[in-house]
């Protein structure tokens, strides 16, 4: 079965995901009409994901949901110099 793209909006912040391999899709979040933006990758399926920021070092946020999963991630990437945008 293909994996699909990820959408979510998390309050006036659209977060997307495109497959990149098994189990594991490239995070980007846009806010309005502005660039999108590569916040980190999500990793799982079914109940057990985990989300690895960009950067190094990166740090692993896990969820027991996608939604819960790529909320850590953008409230992480909210808190670096410029993310207040996000």
């Amino acid at each position: 079965m293909p994996m699909r793209n990820i959408r979510i909006v998390i309050g006036d912040t659209t977060v997307e995901g495109e497959p990149e391999g098994d189990a594991r899709w490239i995070i980007r979040a846009c806010r309005g009409s502005q660039a999108r933006v590569r916040i980190g990758w999500l990793f799982g399926s079914r109940g057990s994901y985990i989300a690895e920021t960009v950067g190094r070092p990166g740090r692993t946020l896990p969820g027991r949901t996608r939604r819960a999963a790529l909320q850590q991630l953008l409230d992480w990437a909210r808190g670096l110099p410029g993310g207040s945008s996000l």
